[in-house]
């Protein structure tokens, strides 16, 4: 099926009679409607000094970025909800059915899970899961089934709608909010700069969230490869005093062509960050001492790094890990679904104007 707009135009004409010669309230009031004409773009006067919509709108970009995400948000949701109703109707139309005899028919098709795997996972999480420690065995695998089976179930209704959008001609038109992110030369990225997609990361040393992200960014580089240009960002909240220290290290690390190694060894492995934990890491990958040591008690990257907080801030990054996948904003560590399915989206649109 084709998705296409259908507008209802109303043109209404009014023919309006004016008297040859208009009375002194009528050129008030057309005086009035010029100086309306005058104020567009402007929001208030302070005497005569003029408040501008830009202006304002400056002022409150963070807020308005969310609430114009917000809203884009929720018109998605009810797009997916319309199309996947007309496509399940259709589904159903096509075999004769009604639609909760086709639900019916989809969920009887889902897997069960083994024995095998009940016992694997009731094994795993019996000491640790509150719920299963107060359950006898029989009890508890038994809970842990009907989980499995929940599980089972959704996972096969997400890949048969997905299946049914995938074979299906939607074609979504709405556009996304989206902001100019500014990537200067010489930040840190892998990929093409010319891929179709950029997803620019603003992050934090000491972030716990952005170090649960680290897997996720991984696969989709694996994944993804040349169709994405991926770009860290330093964004070192201030309440975290060692994340600008990190940062200058990470980046002294990649003086030396050793960026990635050193961004991941502080993503994945714990540790206080002080100068001698950042040092003992620049020398477990083999770094040379001297030039990182000059380095990092310089102020060399000082200003890369500061830079990168206020440009995240001018976008309305107030955390992190915070992503921009085309100018899209997504806040937190989201899971690899989320960002693969803008990424996917995104891809789509590409192809679509180049078709």
């Amino acid at each position: 099926m084709r998705f296409s707009r259908s507008y209802l135009v109303l043109i209404v004409l009014l023919a309006v009679a004016l008297p040859a010669c208009a009375t002194e309230a009528a050129k008030e009031e057309q005086g009035s409607e010029t100086a309306g004409a005058s104020d567009a773009g402007v929001a208030a006067y302070v005497g005569d000094e003029a408040i501008t919509l830009k202006e304002l709108d400056q002022m409150l970009e963070t807020q308005l970025a969310r609430i114009r995400q917000d809203e884009y948000d929720l018109r998605a949701r009810g797009l997916q909800q319309l199309v996947l109703s007309k496509l399940l109707n259709e589904k159903a139309d096509e075999q004769g059915i009604t639609l909760q005899e086709l639900t019916a028919q989809i969920d009887a098709n889902a897997p069960k899970p083994s024995d095998e795997a009940v016992n694997e996972t009731y094994n795993m999480m019996k000491d640790t899961d509150q719920t299963l420690k107060a359950k006898n065995e029989e009890q508890g695998k038994k809970l842990v089934r009907q989980q499995l089976e929940a599980q089972m179930l959704q996972q096969h209704r997400d890949e048969y709608i997905g299946n049914l959008m995938a074979d299906s001609n939607v074609r979504v038109v709405i556009e996304p909010p989206r902001v100019a992110v500014n990537i200067p030369d010489g930040e840190p990225s892998i990929g093409p700069k010319d891929a179709p997609v950029t997803v620019v990361e603003f992050a934090d040393y000491q972030c716990g969230y952005c170090k649960r992200a680290l897997p996720t960014i991984k696969r989709l580089i694996d994944e993804y490869g040349d169709k994405i240009h991926f770009v860290f960002r330093d964004y070192a909240l201030q309440f975290h005093p060692r994340a600008e220290p990190a940062a200058a290290a990470a980046r002294c690390a990649g003086d030396q062509g050793k960026y990635w190694e050193y961004h991941d060894h502080l993503m994945s492995v714990n540790g206080p960050l002080d100068d001698a934990d950042l040092k003992k890491r620049a020398e477990q990958l083999e770094l040379d001492m001297a030039a990182f040591a000059g380095c990092y008690e310089s102020d060399r990257h000082t200003e890369a790094i500061r830079t990168g907080f206020a440009d995240g801030s001018a976008l309305g990054v107030t955390g992190t890990p915070t992503f921009f996948i085309n100018g899209r904003m997504l806040v937190g560590a989201q899971p690899f679904a989320a960002l693969q399915s803008v990424i996917e989206e995104e891809l789509q649109r590409k192809a679509v104007k180049t078709q």
